[in-house]
């Protein structure tokens, strides 16, 4: 006979476990309940890549949050305000499926919430959400903004899981900024404080970070090393979100150590699928600037590759990624 708790902790039963765990929440006729499970609905989709649908129980929890009644969630249940985690975990998969503006102002919305429920850990959270959503935006001072407050509360309260994936981004902040030794040694030194505590969660996208600032520092051979460890951790740990960046920065650290072409076009091509069959337009366009541009020899392939991607997009566009697409879409349509 299979328990619920067997369904619940078993991998194989996994495809039954996500609906039902909204079904039986709902028949208890308790929002606090269905808040929950769809708590618990966005974090396992937001790991396991399928990000609209960790999108969808995102703004299902939004809906159903009433800080009068489930604040008080937050001692039973993770340690932070279910609202909150709403509106951060919104945030960041509005990044992932091409809504820039709207991660940030989401993200603000979280920071916010938190702020007034004076609930310290809370805000903690949303710090790191601002840093992801910073370093995915490439916007150095959003990143150096948030780690700041993180570092302080961090400090108060004595987290130190929090307190080294801070370090981890104001290391990228200080190593894109001209600090190359200092910033790589702070990057380095977070990334080993998380292996040190046993946080292995989340670390394939963390050495992700250290092989990005080693691809704008030029540093291939590090990065490298860097991107292929992240690539065996995040399959290890599902963290199949970043699959298709992984690729791609592995396949711009290849040209730049002079590799193959052929072999880093098979790896912006593989970053394309995933992220077409992902949902993830902002990697997708980020596969396609890097495959247009090693395909900038052939300007009407690229530009058909490219150009439809970026018209798709409908806000952000100030953002660090459609204004680079844009820049490269002008390059290859002059030379017609």
């Amino acid at each position: 006979m299979i328990t619920l708790f067997e369904v619940a902790s078993s991998p194989e039963h996994s495809w039954f476990m996500k609906p039902l765990v909204v079904a039986l929440s709902e028949s208890l006729r308790d929002s606090g309940w269905t808040l929950q499970a769809h708590h618990a609905m966005w974090t396992t989709h937001l790991w396991d890549g399928d990000l609209a649908e960790s999108h969808a129980h995102a703004l299902a929890g939004i809906a159903l949050y009433d800080r009068a009644r489930h604040h008080a969630d937050t001692h039973a249940f993770g340690g932070h305000d279910p609202g909150v985690c709403a509106h951060g975990t919104a945030g960041i998969t509005s990044w992932f499926l091409g809504r820039a503006d709207q991660a940030m102002h989401l993200a603000g919305q979280a920071g916010d919430l938190a702020l007034q429920l004076d609930h310290p850990y809370s805000r903690l959270v949303t710090r790191f959400d601002f840093m992801l959503i910073g370093w995915l935006r490439r916007e150095p001072q959003v990143v150096r903004d948030a780690a700041e407050e993180a570092l302080t509360i961090c400090n108060r309260l004595g987290v130190p899981d929090y307190l080294a994936v801070t370090r981890i981004f104001l290391g990228w902040v200080r190593a894109t900024a001209g600090e190359v030794d200092a910033g790589l040694a702070l990057l380095e030194d977070g990334l080993a404080e998380c292996r040190e505590i046993g946080a292995e969660r989340n670390l394939g996208s963390y050495l992700l970070l250290l092989a990005d600032a080693c691809l704008t520092m030029k540093l291939s051979e590090r990065g490298l090393v860097a991107v292929e460890e992240a690539g065996q951790l995040a399959a290890r740990a599902g963290e199949s979100r970043w699959a298709s960046e992984i690729l791609r920065v592995q396949g711009e650290l290849t040209l730049l150590r002079g590799g193959s072409p052929q072999v880093a076009e098979s790896l912006f091509m593989r970053a394309l699928d995933i992220a077409r069959k992902q949902g993830t337009r902002a990697f997708e366009l980020r596969a396609a600037m890097s495959l247009a541009r090693l395909r900038s020899d052939r300007r009407n392939e690229a530009l058909a590759l490219l150009e439809p991607i970026y018209r798709s997009f409908t806000e952000g566009l100030d953002s660090s990624d459609l204004r680079a697409a844009r820049m490269l879409l002008r390059e290859l349509a002059s030379h017609h």
